[in-house]
């Protein structure tokens, strides 16, 4: 069954359903400690409880389904250690349903046994309970990582608007380790040193126009634009799109967002779900932006 049937939005999907597993496993701590606390004869909080991990189980299942229809969505377009994040997150999340179903045996069998096996299954039941809430808790901490640190999940547009202007918060964003500095630079496109006469001598008609036909244009022209940036000319390619302004800052290539994102320093990686640039076409990209991102396309030819 291919749940994007029901839920076009299979990130909206996911969504959805990775709050049911964490609002469930601590409604379920609650029904368990009720449970051993407020003894009844007909045990109904015992099965209450029971049937709550059992649906914890079908949502976790169901929460793991839609992480695979939108983990297919961002493959390719992003860097090596976002991307190990989201591995550890889908893999702790494949345990979360055996987690519901352990539990939801264990207060089964604390409601059908007498005397001590009761007893001892009850507090079982509690202890796995406990288990169940921190794993799902952590594993929801790795899928929050993921959406507010790093935009995995937000809507392309938002994404790119979050990166670009962050929203401001009560808390400075923490500081990278110095591992953590140089994973993220590995995963990043090698740039070169910058020659000033070798800057000089790229031209917009003959090396930027050709790249950009054939890795930028189908997206991004007139018609058909992708966050409304036309990039069939020099002019616009320098212009930006209308809603984050300036692509290219003359002079600064490692400030112009272009090669940020060709780069992979935005997300997603530029061109999206496709091959990166080579090394060398980014360097030619920066060159051009380096000399002054001219335009020599208006010359006449000779």
């Amino acid at each position: 069954m291919d749940l994007a049937e029901f839920i076009p939005n299979t990130q909206e999907a996911h969504a959805i359903a990775a709050h049911l597993p964490i609002g469930l496993s601590v409604f379920g701590v609650i029904l368990v400690v009720a449970a051993l606390l407020l003894r009844t004869e007909r045990d109904v909080l015992r099965w209450a409880a029971c049937a709550a991990y059992l649906l914890l189980a079908l949502t976790a299942y169901i929460a793991v389904r839609t992480g695979e229809d939108s983990r297919s969505e961002v493959a390719g377009t992003v860097p090596k250690a976002i991307w190990d994040i989201i591995d550890d997150h889908e893999s702790m999340a494949e345990y979360v349903w055996m987690f519901g179903i352990g539990t939801a045996a264990l207060m089964a069998a604390s409601a059908i046994t007498k005397g001590t096996p009761r007893k001892l299954m009850g507090i079982a039941t509690v202890v796995a309970a406990l288990a169940a809430a921190v794993w799902v808790g952590l594993t929801g901490h790795h899928g929050g990582t993921l959406v507010y640190q790093h935009g995995i999940g937000i809507p392309f547009d938002q994404a790119v608007e979050w990166r670009i202007n962050p929203p401001e918060t009560d808390r400075a964003a923490p500081e990278l380790s110095e591992k953590e500095k140089a994973i993220r630079e590995e995963d990043l496109i090698t740039i070169f040193d910058i020659d000033p006469a070798e800057a000089e001598k790229i031209s917009y008609l003959r090396d930027v126009a050709p790249l950009m036909v054939e890795v930028c244009v189908e997206c991004h022209k007139e018609g058909d634009l992708d966050s409304e940036y036309d990039m069939t000319t020099a002019a616009n390619i320098i212009k930006g799109g209308e809603k984050y302004g300036a692509s290219v800052i003359p002079g600064k290539p490692d400030e112009s967002t272009l090669i940020k994102y060709v780069r992979g320093a935005l997300l997603p990686q530029m061109p999206e779900d496709e091959m990166p640039l080579l090394r060398e076409e980014v360097h030619m990209l920066r060159l051009w932006i380096y000399a002054g991102a001219k335009d020599d396309s208006q010359s006449v030819d000779e």
